[in-house]
């Protein structure tokens, strides 16, 4: 097959192939492509290598060899190609590109970030696909170091380029976070220019800077902004400017340093100050203001089965079990594991046959690890993370005793501020079910959360806690940024009592709730800022797009507001599109499972009275029948969707997706055989079974439902005969 001489070159130079240096090589192309269609890519990596010893300056072998390399997983021929390729066209977005892919392989993931932005600006006949595939593994690299803003960046070149059909990576990468309840949602959105400078002269360069800026010209755009920000330090859209510029090139700390700067400028509303320096907090690597200091300490044991059993006569310790202990020793496979571990609690649990009442249950002071004797080393006890709040208390108890002796060794450490707060409870076993084990656990959480957020030392507060500067107003600042910071956190809004106490306790007072009165205000709200809104003053359409951006960001209160109100009105013609969506919304972000059964029931009932499939029901009933227990109500509804859905293959192949999760089958169909008697469930974050009082229900805080040895699965599933 001829080439076509005026088609462009696959170099990525942007020239027409007669007018490129590639024109006297390019006819061995259909070969090497050839070659790679039937899977032969060492076979083309080969011939390729043979072209560029007659045509060293072949740059559309160096092209198509790099993404071959970086398939293969070969580093190094990757960053001697792109090296190569960019001494050859040092302004090629191929090559560019090579280089940020070899780049965020290494780690290099701020270089990388630097190589991909020059081969965007390079790309101005239109951007490549092999520059959106390494955006897409470049904003998952970002991802997982905890650069979340950098990684939505770069992820939305990929969703958002016509065309671009390989875009699962950054899906992945924006979903992980989006989904996590776990992940401030200040960190779920970038920030955007909507501060403009007043002064013309200032405002005209700001222009040209932002226009670049839109065009994805981050290089050029910063530099127009640096500029600016020189004679102009105060000025607050410059600022805002360079912090966009900073969150594509990856830089973390300057991130955080430029929302400093604007938190300091006293023009800018004070909420708004407030604000930045919660994002700036949140964005500095490692999060160092908002770390509290704990200490690990260390001491040599001479007779370790005497502390061994010390500690397991003591009423105020707890011993872990052995898979904990591993993880909790974090040793790899080449260091000998903890000979067994330990936890001191803060008083006595006498009764395991029942839950304790949240006023007396335990906490967790600390964990213990004993470590037998080595060859290089004598026997030793370590604590793990002790914070000033226990240290006392849990340094009184181990010091007490006979086997510990001596001064211990300590190596420093810092913890988050939203873990130190947390509150543990011993992993125990103890009667009860899993979903009154985690009601009681948030229960005490909540009620001890305030108290240690105030007795918290923090290096925001210059080392001193949140409590010892509720009457300094040179820390108010602080202090509400603070506040801003936990309420940013969806899991916060699991009880707002709780944070309504912290903004009381902190002096600090609560954000004014936004009234809705367009759609594109829905749209446009910082996913924080969500919270806020007053549903009632939203009609049907801004409602259900809020409804959306609830579930997209986790927002839970948000999404239960929502659906509630939507459920309240009059839909008109939508009834049937947006009423389903709002039951399930409403089901989903409820933890109370009698009222989500209620809901499941009321959902059910006006799906078939208007002709609405209710199968989002039935498989949304099974899980909540697994999360209260309810062994035999999830056995009827399995058989209700059996029954009603049996013909309707994707219900079906839900229904065993679900089952294979919940690990009643296996992913054949089979059934999955468990013990006859489930045991006392743990208390803490152990995954065991439920008491089941040896009546063979099987429940869900079982492992599996328990059969009769001998006896088949009694309940039909799909694959099954």
């Amino acid at each position: 097959m001829s080439v076509d001489q005026y088609s462009v070159c696959p170099c990525g130079s942007g020239k027409k192939i007669k007018f490129c240096k590639c024109k006297d090589s390019i006819h061995e192309m259909e070969r090497v492509l050839k070659m790679m269609s039937g899977g032969q890519m060492v076979a083309a990596l080969d011939r390729l290598n043979q072209v560029l010893e007659e045509h060293p300056d072949a740059a559309w072998c160096l092209a198509i060899r790099g993404r071959l390399l970086l398939e293969l997983k070969e580093d190094e021929a990757l960053a001697e190609n792109a090296e190569r390729f960019i001494r050859l066209q040092p302004s090629n977005p191929l090559a560019l590109t090579q280089q940020a892919a070899y780049r965020g392989v290494r780690g290099e993931t701020q270089a990388a970030a630097d190589s991909l932005l020059q081969a965007l600006a390079e790309s101005s006949a239109g951007v490549d696909t092999f520059v959106l595939d390494v955006a897409s593994v470049l904003s998952l690299s970002f991802a997982q170091a905890g650069n979340l803003l950098s990684s939505r960046c770069f992820a939305g070149l990929a969703l958002t380029a016509q065309g671009y059909e390989n875009e699962r990576l950054a899906m992945m990468a924006v979903e992980q976070v989006n989904r996590s309840r776990e992940i401030s949602n200040m960190l779920k959105d970038v920030p955007t220019l909507e501060v403009k400078p007043t002064a013309p002269a200032v405002r005209e360069r700001y222009d040209e800077a932002s226009v670049l800026l839109r065009a994805n010209q981050i290089l050029l755009a910063e530099s127009k902004f640096e500029s600016l920000a020189r004679s102009n330090p105060q000025e607050e859209g410059v600022l805002r400017g360079l912090l966009v510029c900073a969150i594509w090139r990856g830089d973390a700390k300057r991130q955080s340093s430029i929302l400093r700067k604007l938190s300091d400028i006293e023009t800018i509303d004070a909420d708004q100050r407030a604000r930045d320096l919660a994002l700036s907090l949140l964005l500095a690597p490692d999060q160092p203001e908002i770390c509290t200091p704990c200490n690990n300490y260390t001491w040599d044991i001479e007779d370790l089965a005497m502390l061994e059993q010390e500690l397991m006569a003591s009423s105020h310790v707890v011993q872990l079990p052995a898979d904990v202990i591993r993880m909790a020793g974090n040793t790899d496979e080449n260091e000998v594991p903890p000979r067994s571990g330990f936890q001191l609690m803060d008083r006595e649990l006498n009764d395991t046959e029942k839950l304790p009442e949240p006023d007396v249950a335990p906490l967790v002071l600390t964990n213990a690890l004993l470590f037998g004797k080595q060859t290089d080393r004598a026997a030793r006890l370590e604590l793990l993370s002790v914070c000033g709040i226990e240290l006392d208390e849990a340094m009184k108890f181990f010091t007490s005793l006979s086997g510990v002796s001596g001064e211990p060794k300590v190596s420093e450490e810092t913890i988050p501020l939203m873990s130190a707060a947390s509150v543990n409870m011993p992993i125990m076993r103890v009667g009860g079910t899993q979903a009154e084990a985690r009601k009681l656990q948030t229960i005490v959480n909540n009620r001890e959360f305030v108290g240690r957020v105030l007795a918290t030392p923090l290096p925001l507060f210059g080392g001193k806690t949140a409590g010892e500067t509720l009457d300094d107003p040179a820390y108010a600042l602080q202090r509400t940024a603070l506040a801003r910071v936990i309420e940013s956190y969806d899991v916060m809004y699991d009880d707002p009592a709780v944070l309504d106490q912290l903004r009381t306790a902190l002096k600090v007072s609560a954000l004014p709730p936004i009234d809705i009165e367009s759609d594109d205000q829905v749209y446009t709200l910082p996913v924080d800022a969500l919270y806020r809104v007053n549903v009632e003053s939203a009609s049907k359409q801004p409602l259900f797009i809020l409804l959306d951006r609830a579930r997209n960001f986790r927002c839970t209160p948000v999404l239960r507001a929502t659906a509630e109100r939507l459920l309240a009105i009059d839909l008109g013609e939508d009834e049937v599109r947006i009423k389903p969506h709002a039951y399930i919304a409403w089901i989903d972000s409820t933890s109370d499972e009698s009222k989500a059964l209620e809901l499941l029931a009321e959902a059910k009932a006006w799906a078939k009275a208007n002709s609405v499939s209710h199968a989002p029901m039935l498989l949304n009933e099974c899980l909540r029948r697994v999360q209260s227990g309810d062994g035999e109500g999830f056995q009827t509804t399995v058989q209700e969707i059996i029954r009603d859905f049996s013909n309707d293959a994707n219900v079906m192949g839900q229904l065993q997706q679900l089952l294979v999760e919940l690990g009643v089958i296996n992913p054949d169909g089979s059934p999955r055989h468990a013990p006859q008697q489930a045991a006392p469930m743990g208390l803490g974050n152990e995954p065991s079974p439920a008491a089941s009082g040896g009546s063979g229900l099987w429940t869900p805080d079982s492992p599996t439902p328990p059969q009769t040895p001998g006896e088949g699965s009694k309940l039909w599933v799909p694959g099954a005969e």
